[in-house]
């Protein structure tokens, strides 16, 4: 498939955080916003067609004691967009040419929403000696994504693309747009959120995302039964239902992702009794607490291995 063509802006990357771009092999080049200095590395991955600015509320507040990174995937926000196909495995090799050249060496604490759970784990699969923790938010697992679930969702970002040819992607997000000013969020960050929440060249890169990532059932089973790593791991779960998710998908998240870090030593599972699919945004405090136990319990096993 041809590559989603547009130019790729510079973009104010929000309230305490800096961007750069980073040259991969290939010369795509990938925007990334870092803050922070410290080990272990937090490397953010964010939702289907979603830029770094996903985490514009909790990076900075993780920062303050680590380094960290958000990055737009290719096609989104300031990144180059991809001429291959965008499968999980690209997901994770083009994060795994990042950290090449951003610092090759570095210990890496990855935090995962949504696809980005996906994209994370299939990194951690590909190179466990990379990853010394890991929190998934609310993420895809094989035991909530039914297939009239994938087909919906489809249908979504199919008609999202579509109108943002005519420019009406942005009337489509009123919704959301209104339940963000409703947010506890630092208004400069909303800002840079809404920006590419309703930019047009992320939803075209949403859609095709979403159709070229085979996130069915079979597939995410199949990576999660690869196993994780055996580093700290925390997944988040949101308990709140969204007015539009299939009756039991959230159930089912819920004791997919119980029941997977009751099985690793090193897991650990929180519900968030006040968020559902958007706990960054929703439950912040809570997000930024659990990365940091991570990122301290990581601390404590280089100093007593």
């Amino acid at each position: 498939m041809a590559a989603v063509r547009a130019p790729a802006p510079a973009l104010d990357a929000g309230p305490g955080l800096s961007e750069k771009r980073v040259r991969l092999p290939d010369g795509r080049s990938i925007r990334i916003v870092v803050a922070g200095s410290g080990s272990p590395l937090v490397v953010f991955e964010a939702g289907t067609g979603i830029a770094a600015s996903m985490w514009g509320t909790v990076q900075p507040r993780v920062a303050a004691e680590t380094r960290t990174l958000a990055y737009d995937r290719a096609g989104l926000g300031g990144s180059d967009a991809d001429p291959r196909p965008r499968s999980l495995e690209r997901f994770a090799d083009d994060l795994d040419l990042l950290l090449d050249e951003v610092e090759p060496a570095a210990p890496v604490v990855l935090v995962g929403a949504s696809l980005g759970g996906a994209i994370i784990r299939m990194f951690a699969s590909k190179h466990p000696e990379r990853a010394v923790g890991m929190v998934f938010v609310d993420p895809a697992m094989a035991e909530a994504m039914r297939e009239s679930q994938v087909r919906r969702m489809r249908r979504v970002f199919t008609v999202f693309a579509v109108s943002s040819h005519v420019g009406l992607q942005k009337p489509l997000m009123v919704g959301p747009i209104k339940y963000l000013s409703q947010l506890p969020m630092p208004e400069a960050a909303r800002t840079v959120f809404v920006r590419d929440l309703t930019s047009g060249r992320n939803a075209l890169t949403a859609k095709r995302e979403w159709r070229e990532t085979d996130m069915s059932a079979s597939t995410l089973s199949r990576l999660q039964s690869a196993g994780l790593p055996d580093v700290p791991v925390t997944t988040l779960v949101g308990e709140l239902v969204h007015r539009r998710e299939p009756p039991g998908l959230r159930a089912a998240l819920q004791e997919a992702a119980r029941a997977e870090m009751q099985a690793h030593h090193r897991g650990r599972f929180v519900l968030a009794a006040n968020g559902g699919h958007f706990i960054p945004h929703q439950e912040t405090d809570l997000v930024v607490e659990e990365i940091l136990r991570v990122v301290r319990t990581v601390r404590q096993d280089e100093h007593h291995p």
